[in-house]
Parts: structure tokens; sequence; C-alpha cells
């Protein structure tokens, strides 16, 4: 059983023999993982902005129909 993990680097099969190849393989894998976290990061901000849009539209509709059902009752008051 090796004690390297199997899933990382892109499931290469690495024999590492030394320190240094050790080092770089850790680095890689760091930046893998850097570069997954920056894109779901991207990912998140922009679903979190389309649904503040979303939400934001959500309100002006919401007030525009309060508005309207407030004029449409001062109107039958008048009446």
């Amino acid at each position: 059983m090796s004690s390297q993990p199997e899933s990382l680097a892109n499931n290469e099969n690495t024999d590492i023999q030394s320190p240094q190849e050790l080092t770089a393989y850790v680095e890689t894998v760091i930046q893998q993982l850097q570069t997954k976290f920056d894109d779901l990061s991207s990912l998140l901000i922009e679903k979190m902005d389309e649904m503040g849009s979303r939400i934001d539209t959500l309100e002006k509709s919401l007030g525009d129909l309060m508005q309207e059902a407030v004029a449409e009752e001062n109107t039958e008051l008048k009446a």
C-alpha cells in the first residue's frame, strides 16, 4: 500500500524517490487545489451577484404591487 494520496495530481501514478520529488509533488497538488478553490470562489461570487439582482428585481416588483394596491384602495374609498 502506497503512502501517497491516490486521487491527487490528476491521478498520476508517481513514484517519489526523494524529498525534492515529494516537495515538487506537494507543490503541484497545492497549486491544483488553489486553482480549483479560485474557480469555485469565482463561481460562488457570480451566483451570489445573480441572486442579489433577482432579489432587487423582486423587491421592486413587490413595491410596485403594494403601491398599486394602495392606490386602488384609496380609489375605492373615495367612491
